[in-house]
């Protein structure tokens, strides 16, 4: 078990820690302050000392990486050839593993390919490779997929949802388009069921709902 840090940070060890925080890291910060002041304090007790110091009113600049490229470096084999900086036998194995022209990506998959992925937090959904050439974009959730063919795309500020809740079926029976609203109030009341009849009469009421919603606030 970690020793608890009893001991209070005096002004004076506040006072040093905040002129000498950018100088090293917390680690070895804490071994500095240790032996200045004969204290026992760790990487986690000065990092709490931190927050509650920035509570105070101290504010603490922003600690730049060392290692970080910075603009204007210009990189140690820029313009060299592999045979100036790197020996004969990492050449080789680079160029094993190099990709070649014609080479075709061990995760490509033809278009029509499905998959399973998380379409909501924990909810799965059946995707579908409807085109190439667009990265990430090549993907298209099957529900949406199969109603665009039928009906075409969905209207800018409306979602397609599922009758029965249960997003792995995507029977184009199982789907309703709805509004943004009209989804929100469906969700925070609970009102979409197991049962897609008891959605479907769900829905009616809250486009009701939003209707009137919207007639009041007109009136305002």
């Amino acid at each position: 078990m970690a020793k608890r840090n009893n001991h209070k940070f005096t002004p004076e060890i506040m006072d040093y820690f905040y002129k000498h925080y950018k100088d090293t890291n917390l680690t070895s910060l804490s071994v500095i302050i240790n032996n200045k002041f004969g204290i026992e304090s760790n990487k986690e007790s000065l990092s709490n000392l931190k927050s509650r110091m920035k509570r105070c009113g101290y504010i603490f600049d922003k600690i730049p990486n060392s290692g970080q490229f910075k603009k204007g470096n210009i990189s140690n084999n820029k313009g060299k050839k592999w045979s100036e900086y790197m020996p004969k036998e990492s050449q080789m194995h680079c160029l094993a593993t190099a990709y070649k022209k014609g080479n075709i990506s061990s995760n490509n998959v033809p278009i029509g390919s499905t998959r399973w992925r998380y379409w909501k937090k924990d909810q799965k959904a059946l995707y579908i490779k409807y085109q190439d050439g667009h990265r990430n974009n090549n993907w298209k959730p099957m529900h949406l997929y199969l109603y665009e063919q039928k009906y075409g795309k969905v209207p800018k500020g409306n979602k397609l949802i599922f009758l029965d809740g249960d997003c792995t079926n995507y029977k184009l029976d199982n789907l309703a388009v709805v509004s943004d609203s009209q989804e929100l109030m469906l969700n925070r009341r609970k009102l979409i069921f197991t049962k897609k009849e008891l959605t479907e009469s769900s829905i009616n009421i809250v486009k009701y709902m939003d209707k009137a919603y919207k007639i009041r606030k007109k009136k305002k």
